[in-house]
């Protein structure tokens, strides 16, 4: 297993004391495991009625889907919670409406009128659950 790849970037402006730092680090030598195993052939089927349903929600479940894909191949952990933060955002609206949550309602402090805020209320219940 080789080393993590390491860039270090610091503030060089001449005659100051305190200079601010970034260190990051790519691919990690973490190696996470699913605790699901997901039967190939149940994905078959559930891929093939997703593409074949006129549901207003395919598209976000497909894009949710490759996210996920993506997210799975990815090797540095920060890309990795990226991708898979999308997909799941992806899903927001079915989840909000399948577990009967709307987004934030805020009140404009000058004239009162009230607008809707979009939020991962949807994301939030599923977890709270």
């Amino acid at each position: 297993m080789e080393p993590p790849k390491e860039e270090l970037a610091y503030e060089v402006t001449p005659h100051v004391s305190e200079r601010d730092f970034l260190q990051i680090f790519y691919d990690l030598p973490i190696q996470s495991t699913s605790r699901r195993q997901v039967d190939p052939k149940q994905l078959i089927e559930f891929v093939d009625k997703l593409l074949k349903t006129k549901s207003p929600f395919t598209e976000r479940v497909q894009r949710a889907i490759r996210w996920y894909h993506l997210g799975v191949m990815q090797t540095d952990v920060l890309d990795q919670f990226n991708c898979f933060w999308i997909g799941l955002d992806a899903l927001n609206p079915i989840l909000q409406q399948k577990l009967e949550v709307g987004n934030e309602i805020q009140r404009c402090k000058k004239c009162g009128h009230e607008f809707s805020v979009t939020t991962i209320s949807g994301i939030r219940a599923l977890i709270e659950k």
